[in-house]
């Protein structure tokens, strides 16, 4: 359990942590000075998991990917309202991509928990059957729509407020933004939450049952000493 815990760790630092707290530390020209030696330590670190824990965290590398492209635009923005656009250039891109992933069923959210499950499990048929037996794809399907739809609710807010009220009251209706964001949160933590439940549920159920099997062998073998 401790190693799965580190894995899991490690692959947050090095995937999720590590290049905000490059930006945070050093600033958007140490950022963009080091992206090369980030996306480096991304393809090392992969290869190590790929070849001594036979994993590769798809999920990690594409939010990666994400955090660096976002910073690396962001940052290098000249005023608010240039930055206030390009972040609804990239909404925009992140709910096309979903839909695509979509279409190719290549669920976000199925990616993140099978890479979850790949730090205990490396076999893909195992872990796809505790998906189905656990009825986790509706979860992930309304997951997937719930990001898509929130992205398209706020790219509507935002280009109404860029066309309506242009660079000196874009942030009027910023609140909207902020609503959103607190709806969209707050079904995410549910459903989430919904999710580890069916995970815990379904572990509990396989130890009884696991338990019971263990008591029925001792029986079996009992009752066999009994008759010679």
């Amino acid at each position: 359990m401790v190693k799965i815990k580190s894995k899991i760790l490690t692959d947050f630092i090095i995937y999720i942590a590590s290049p905000i707290i490059i930006y945070m530390v050093g600033g958007i020209k140490f950022f963009n000075s080091n992206v090369f030696y980030l996306l480096l330590g991304l393809v090392i670190y992969s290869m190590y998991t790929k070849y001594s824990q036979n994993r590769i965290t798809i999920s990690g590398i594409l939010i990666m990917i994400l955090i660096t492209v976002y910073i690396y635009f962001s940052g290098n923005e000249s005023n608010d309202f240039n930055l206030y656009i390009s972040n609804t250039y990239l909404f925009g891109i992140a709910a096309a991509v979903v839909l695509i992933l979509d279409l190719f069923n290549k669920n976000i959210f199925n990616q993140i928990y099978i890479d979850v499950l790949n730090t205990k499990l490396s076999n893909k048929v195992i872990i796809n059957s505790l998906i189905r037996k656990r009825k986790l794809e509706k979860n992930f399907n309304l997951l997937s729509n719930v990001i898509v739809l929130y992205l398209i609710i706020d790219l509507l807010i935002r280009i109404f407020s860029i066309t309506s009220y242009g660079v000196r009251e874009y942030k009027k209706i910023f609140n909207l933004e902020v609503l959103n964001l607190f709806i969209f949160l707050c079904i995410l933590v549910y459903h989430v939450y919904k999710i580890i439940l069916k995970t815990i549920e379904d572990k509990s159920l396989s130890n009884k049952d696991n338990l019971n099997k263990i008591k029925e062998g001792r029986v079996i073998k009992l009752n066999q000493y009994r008759k010679s």
